[in-house]
């Protein structure tokens, strides 16, 4: 089998290897150990020389052009160089963010970051699915965090450089969402992709009538879910990943946290030590009003994602599991019903 560029198919070996021949770019030895960590939008790998640790990532040909990827990396640079809790970008020994490697009939953008020791704050399919607790300490914390890469984000401003697509209310709630349209899900009836459009139409509304301003919108991490924040042992939280960050609005990392949370019974008290901790270092103004439609647009996102991805588990399990839950959450948006989060309730009504 041969791709349509024909090339031999990228396999998980096919990957390896060529993350083996992407060492020596940023002066790490040939014969470094090489762990497999995980394959999503991109393959990432863990890289032992002695005592020291890097991450390797392997980036998903045509996903992101070189700009994107350059812009990604030079900002978490810049990041780190504020202070905020980032990993360390590591450049190639010519000083460039990235490598371009060609091995085995394939070419590809590699990366290097600081490995970080330290534990993922949670899995989305277990705050989801009630498996885990994440509790307020957490969510406050997590506040803090988002508060700090925006205060940075404020400071620093968006370079001439960046490219990167928008979280704005269009790339949220526009004809043509960043990542689909969740209508397009083929589990849908007629009655749910009737609801979906008008929650959509609704958020887009709500979400332009937020200020737009240097306080209220710039770059933000756009994928601040618990598998993207890690503690260390000393307790501190660091983001990673910002595979998938651009400009929008700052209150939509917010959103992305509460999001995964909103089944939960006690959502409403996680609500209210997420916004403490953040407002512990950043106030928030009439934005704040936004903070439902921000949420609803962001589980549409996850439903027009699963859409153009039908047969990959994760996203099987997005149409199994979150759409009933989206559902009920879109009908009490446009009805005007009381939402979980400024609430106790129990998710055994979206069942």
């Amino acid at each position: 089998m041969q791709t349509a560029a024909g090339a031999p198919p990228f396999s998980l070996d096919a990957a390896q290897a060529l993350a083996r021949a992407a060492l020596p770019h940023f002066g790490l030895p040939s014969d470094a150990r090489i762990d497999f960590v995980k394959h999503r939008e991109n393959h990432t790998y863990r890289v032992s020389v002695g005592d020291e640790v890097v991450a390797l990532r392997v980036h998903r040909s045509g996903y992101r052009d070189d700009a994107e990827i350059a812009s990604e990396l030079r900002w978490i640079a810049l990041l780190s160089a504020d202070g905020v809790p980032v990993p360390r970008v590591r450049p190639t020994s010519a000083g460039e963010p990235y490598a371009v490697v060609d091995h085995g009939g394939h070419t590809r953008r590699v990366s290097v970051q600081e490995w970080l020791d330290a534990a993922q704050t949670g899995d989305v399919v277990d705050w989801f699915e009630g498996r885990e607790r994440p509790g307020v300490e957490l969510f406050s914390a997590l506040g803090v965090l988002a508060a700090r890469l925006h205060d940075a984000a404020e400071r620093i401003g968006t370079p001439s450089w960046f490219r990167r697509a928008a979280w704005d209310a269009e790339g949220l709630a526009g004809d043509a969402p960043r990542w689909g349209v969740a209508e397009a899900l083929e589990v849908l009836d007629d009655a749910d992709r009737e609801l979906f459009a008008r929650a959509r139409a609704q958020a887009l509304r709500d979400i332009m009538a937020v200020p737009r301003s240097a306080r209220t919108f710039g770059v933000i991490h756009a994928d601040l879910t618990p598998e993207n924040v890690l503690r260390r042992a000393n307790g501190d939280h660091v983001a990673i990943d910002f595979d998938d960050f651009g400009e929008g609005y700052y209150l939509f990392d917010l959103a992305t946290i509460l999001w995964w949370a909103s089944p939960l019974d006690d959502v409403a008290a996680l609500r209210s030590a997420l916004l403490d901790g953040y407002t512990s270092i950043r106030p928030l103004g009439r934005e704040l009003a936004a903070l439902d439609a921000l949420v609803i647009a962001r589980g549409s996102s996850y439903l027009g994602w699963a859409a153009a991805r039908a047969g990959d588990e994760a996203a099987d399990w997005i149409a199994d599991q979150v759409v009933p839950w989206a559902r009920r959450l879109c009908g009490a948006y446009m009805t005007g019903d009381v939402l979980p989060w400024h609430t106790t309730h129990s998710r055994e009504d979206a069942r």
